[in-house]
């Protein structure tokens, strides 16, 4: 009995050694994982929701949003009860209030505020910099595309009577909608009428339930958190397909073939808005694409679609003091500087008197 717990605090010592060794080797060798962390973050289970058996009254499959719902929207602090329909934001109202003029703003994590107090997220930013008879709504939904906007606005931003519409658009918007479409079925109008979402959620690890599943998770954030080797080994047991997407680069030509995709998207959003007497805008969100930018300007363009290019200071995302250093989100003063620009141009503009 001796000499096997003997044998056995051997082989355990040998294997903790190892993998301290290990840690080490990783420490001095690899660079900061912060793009397996990201593919990591893809998964996080109050971010992407998978309902795919089970699903609560009040969610939506598609948007993966439900009312009243808890997230982990600033990543350390906790879960945030989301508003009346699933939203990062205030309670809303079906009705504006009188003389109150309604701006709707679509996006991604930049536009929901990822990582920063809802207070301080462009939107609600940009609301308090404008005039007092005009609130800003924020629809923002973290990891989500052209595709997913127009499904959003069909059925539930329209509802909230908007007279402006404003999508923020993000260099991985036509990567994200060329993944989701086969899942998605449109119809005659070009809006999705269908989603399998059992397809999707294959690719999609599920959201743990269990006590030990949630204890697990909370497990690998912490070794995120400490360990240069976990993030590395970790990424190499998510599904091979994602792991393979995340990785993958398009070429010129694939992004270029995907932007067409979205395009598509975005012309059925600018019919639905102008059928409700809406003003469709389009603000380019900056990384490290500015071709992108230009992309989006073209198209703007040749659609009469008014569109806001912020300057080329805030088109810098390795500065701290602007995108959050590892993860490329705006800082809260890069959420200011980008609400003040986008405040002006709004001035210049004029857009809500354009606005049919």
């Amino acid at each position: 009995m001796f000499k096997w717990l003997k044998n056995g605090a051997l082989c355990l010592s040998g294997i903790l050694l190892g993998l301290l060794l290990t840690e080490g080797m990783a420490r001095l060798c690899l660079p900061h994982p912060d793009r397996q962390i990201n593919i990591l973050r893809r998964r996080a289970p109050n971010w992407i929701f998978d309902f795919s058996s089970g699903q609560p009254a009040g969610y939506d499959p598609f948007l993966q949003r439900q009312p009243n719902s808890m997230v982990v929207c600033n990543l350390g602090d906790g879960p945030e009860k989301m508003n009346n329909y699933g939203f990062r934001d205030r309670d809303f109202s079906l009705q504006p209030a009188p003389g109150k003029i309604r701006v709707a703003t679509l996006g991604d994590s930049y536009t929901e505020g990822w990582n920063v107090p809802r207070a301080k997220s462009f939107p609600k930013l940009l609301e308090n910099k404008l005039s007092s008879q005009i609130e800003v709504l924020n629809f923002g939904l973290s990891c989500r595309s052209p595709i997913r906007y127009v499904y959003a606005y069909d059925k539930l931003v329209r509802s909230f009577h908007p007279q402006v519409v404003l999508v923020a658009l993000f260099q991985n918007d036509p990567d994200d909608d060329h993944e989701l479409a086969p899942c998605v079925t449109l119809d005659s109008r070009g809006v999705p009428s269908h989603f399998n979402f059992h397809q999707y959620f294959r690719t999609t690890p599920h959201e743990p339930r269990s006590k030990w599943e949630k204890r697990l998770d909370r497990w690998q954030w912490t070794a995120c958190r400490f360990s240069r080797l976990f993030p590395y080994a970790a990424v190499c047991f998510i599904n091979p397909e994602r792991r393979r997407f995340m990785y993958s680069a398009a070429t010129p030509e694939e992004f270029q073939t995907r932007w067409k995709e979205s395009q598509k998207h975005l012309e059925t959003l600018q019919r639905l808005t102008r059928a409700d007497g809406a003003q469709l805008l389009c603000a380019y969100v900056p990384f490290c694409r500015p071709e992108f930018g230009r992309f989006c300007e073209d198209f703007c363009k040749e659609r009469q679609i008014p569109f806001f290019m912020p300057s080329e200071f805030l088109q810098c995302p390795d500065q701290p003091s602007l995108y959050i250093p590892g993860d490329g989100h705006f800082s809260v003063k890069g959420n200011e500087l980008y609400a003040s620009e986008l405040a002006a141009w709004f001035s210049k503009a004029n857009p809500i008197r354009q606005a049919p």
